[in-house]
């Protein structure tokens, strides 16, 4: 084992020869006395990572301190208030989409009956009658002092076979606070706001294609609407049960063959085909009072 401080060789023999015994030539003394001096001044490998480690703490606490001293607070302080600045962000970017979502969705929309009934016309039908309806609505809009622009003429050809005589025409104007009075459908009640959403939403309506049916109900008129080649018979069902006039659950299913649906609601609506008829009878849970209202229904749609 080599001794601490190596002043001299004669130190060095000195110690050697109390470890290894006595020295054969000087010459060898003098070579390990090279290669001790030689591994003092070279550190070991892990030495050296050791200080390295040492040295970049060291660094890294010099930096720390002159950050807290500058800014007059810890780094736990700091990443606290980076945290919070990015939640403030994520929040008022969170605000800023759902406003700007909120100005782009019309705040006007028709009923479920009104939407799947106009979806009834072909899309240049559609579009004419939108078109039609934007421009009565633009004049309202434009000039809503002027009671000539909320006036119009039942009995006009362009609004018989634009609007009125089309699927969905009657309906859209109800929704907008129309009312008819003799020849005349005046839009009284409706104010510049509600009638610009509507505008909105006539630019926006994309209609629902792939199925036509005509539903037969129990009492009044049948109904007619489009649904999605995608939708259900839960969907077409709802659909009657909120349109309906009884307002009670109904069960759908067809007069030729005598089939009812209550068991497939799930079924998707491409199976009926691009066009079908269906007959809506209120479900009973007595099996007598919903046989005969079968019936009736069927009886109903087969006249």
């Amino acid at each position: 084992r080599a001794p601490r401080r190596l002043s001299s060789a004669s130190t060095w023999c000195r110690s050697a020869r109390s470890f290894h015994g006595p020295l054969r030539s000087p010459t060898v003394a003098t070579r390990l006395l090279q290669k001790l001096r030689h591994h003092k001044r070279s550190p070991s490998r892990a030495a050296r990572s050791r200080g390295r480690v040492r040295n970049r703490r060291a660094t890294c606490r010099a930096r720390r301190a002159r950050i807290a001293r500058t800014t007059g607070c810890d780094r736990a302080t700091r990443r606290r208030s980076a945290f919070r600045d990015r939640a403030n962000d994520l929040d008022a970017l969170l605000t800023s989409i759902a406003s700007d979502m909120a100005a782009r969705a019309p705040a006007w929309l028709p009923d479920e009956r009104t939407r799947r009934t106009l979806s009834l016309n072909k899309e240049e039908d559609l579009r004419d009658t939108l078109a039609l309806v934007k421009t009565i609505l633009s004049k309202i809009v434009e000039a809503p002092e002027e009671k000539k622009f909320r006036r119009l003429r039942a009995s006009s050809r362009a609004v018989q076979t634009r609007l009125l005589g089309r699927p969905g025409g009657r309906e859209l104007l109800k929704e907008l606070g129309a009312k008819s009075r003799d020849d005349a459908v005046e839009f009284g009640g409706a104010d510049a706001a509600t009638l610009a959403a509507a505008l909105a939403w006539c630019d926006a309506f994309a209609p629902t294609t792939g199925v036509e049916l005509k539903i037969s109900l129990p009492r009044g008129p049948a109904l007619r609407a489009a649904f999605g080649k995608d939708e259900t018979l839960r969907d077409a069902t709802a659909f009657v049960d909120a349109c309906a006039p009884s307002g009670a659950p109904h069960v759908l299913g067809t007069a030729r063959p005598p089939e009812k649906f209550e068991d497939r609601l799930d079924r998707t609506l491409d199976f009926l085909g691009p066009r079908a008829a269906l007959v809506a009878t209120p479900a009973a849970a007595d099996p007598a009072a919903g046989e005969k209202a079968v019936d009736a229904a069927r009886q109903k749609a087969l006249c």
